[in-house]
């Protein structure tokens, strides 16, 4: 093609002159501090990328449900949800844009329960919303278990059937250990209640770790459930980190 032949009449350029260039207009600025995006999980996004940095990327051949499952963590079935967070100044604002964001396709939202003082509240804000369509996440951990059990009551009273009823609520079990020193504190205050609280409720991820706390080297956080209570603190946040020692 004409265009290769073009690019073989230039010398391919060293990743070392590239830097050579970047540093002298750099004028002596700090590379890392000028060109390094440092995410607020804890990676460290490069200005530029080549080939070579695909070279020892194992995975990059990995098919779905295996390690490090960047293609999913099932073989078969890796539906993914379309979600929408929502965020409103009143219960009823909140309302409308998440039935708009159904309307227009979404399958999961994220719903702040923090307006929400009552069963009577929640049902406010999940007005029109079907359970058992779609899943219901709250995003603030704020009275989680309180929050889970007024989310339990308006199911019940819906006659939604528990078991097809999936979602989140965003209750930081070790996140809050790390930041004050009380792991067992922060299970029983948080975590085993709100086991108890999701009753009948057939799919709702209570625990989000979030590794940041821990000076993360990958992951942000991990989604999961109250299984993670079980294990050792050092587990669960070898788990945030995306080790596979578990």
């Amino acid at each position: 093609m004409e265009n290769s032949k073009l690019f073989s009449e230039f010398p391919p350029v060293p990743t070392e002159k590239w830097e050579e260039v970047i540093n002298k207009d750099l004028k002596g600025a700090d590379y890392e501090k000028k060109l390094v995006w440092k995410t607020i999980e804890g990676f460290k996004v490069k200005p530029y990328y080549r080939a070579e940095d695909l070279e020892h990327l194992e995975y990059l051949d990995s098919n779905p449900s295996q390690a490090p499952f960047t293609r999913g963590k099932h073989a078969d079935n890796n539906v993914w949800d379309i979600r929408q967070d929502i965020e409103a100044d009143s219960l009823e604002e909140a309302n409308a844009l998440a039935l708009e964001a159904l309307e227009r396709g979404a399958n999961s939202i994220g719903l702040c329960p923090c307006k929400c003082e009552s069963v009577e509240d929640m049902q406010r804000l999940l007005k029109g919303i079907h359970p058992e369509a779609c899943k219901v996440n709250f995003t603030c951990g704020k009275n989680a278990v309180e929050t889970l059990k007024r989310f339990v009551e308006v199911v019940k009273l819906g006659g939604y059937d528990p078991a097809k009823v999936e979602g989140s609520i965003n209750y930081d079990i070790y996140g809050r250990a790390l930041l004050h020193g009380h792991v067992v504190h922060a299970v029983q205050k948080g975590g085993v209640p709100l086991l108890h609280a999701a009753g009948d409720i057939g799919d709702i991820h209570h625990a989000h770790i979030h590794a940041h706390p821990a000076e993360d080297g990958g992951v942000m956080a991990v989604d999961g459930d109250l299984q993670l209570v079980g294990e050792a603190p050092a587990e669960a946040v070898a788990v945030a980190h995306g080790d596979d020692r578990q």
